[in-house]
């Protein structure tokens, strides 16, 4: 198993302010192409100092995708502890999701990046840090909800997977809303609204009683504008 990743350096730290950097750049450009050059401009930070601390562009964006995803897996496995309904729970999950996505959203790009090929060292320790550990979190929630009568009986691996595509596909269909609906922004109030809607998705679909509380908002898209 791969060691633990360094603590998230303080952000007064030469590399915290470069993880800082990057992601304000990633998020400026809506893109994970930058260079190591631009990361160091941006900090304000001799160019030198990328090598020193990271030794490499693949090691600095892995710092990165565990600056952002880390927390929220301590978060995930809090709440997998906290003593509330798995409805509940879950639906705090997904919220989550969805707004960890709307904040980064080059975040899944930049796991494809650290990610693949799968057999890269930097792709295990993802595997062994983040990936391995956030399923059994996400699956515990679940098997909780099934074992206490919440939830109906279905395998978590579709869960997983059903769970992760809805999550992503308001960022994937920026060109789509821009081009054809004319929304040029994935708003705050457009990312709760959408939010919303997926958790009574879900949750109507895995709930063994169907919550009247949990149904899709009968707000139209239009009036989120």
């Amino acid at each position: 198993m791969s060691s633990r990743p360094a603590p998230a350096a303080p952000k007064s730290t030469s590399r915290g302010r470069l993880i800082d950097a990057a992601v304000r750049l990633m998020v400026k450009r809506d893109s994970i192409d930058i260079t190591l050059g631009e990361i160091a401009a941006e900090a304000g930070l001799n160019g030198a100092l990328v090598k020193y601390h990271f030794g490499s562009k693949d090691k600095l964006f892995l710092a990165v995708l565990f600056s952002i995803v880390l927390p929220g897996l301590e978060s995930l496995e809090r709440l997998l502890r906290a003593d509330m309904p798995a409805k509940r729970k879950m639906e705090i999950h997904i919220n989550a999701l969805i707004a960890a996505l709307w904040k980064h959203p080059f975040l899944n790009r930049l796991l494809r990046y650290v990610t693949l090929p799968p057999d890269r060292p930097e792709a295990r320790e993802v595997s062994e840090t983040f990936t391995r550990p956030y399923l059994q979190y996400q699956r515990g929630i679940f098997e909780e909800g099934v074992g206490n009568g919440e939830f109906k009986r279905a395998d978590p691996l579709l869960f997983y997977m059903i769970l992760s595509g809805i999550s992503e596909s308001l960022l994937d269909l920026r060109p789509t809303l821009r081009q054809v609906y004319g929304i040029d922004e994935i708003t705050p109030e457009l990312c709760a609204w959408y939010s919303r809607s997926v958790v009574a998705l879900i949750a109507n679909g895995i709930l063994a009683e169907r919550d009247p509380a949990l149904m899709i908002p009968d707000t139209s898209f239009s009036k989120i504008l």
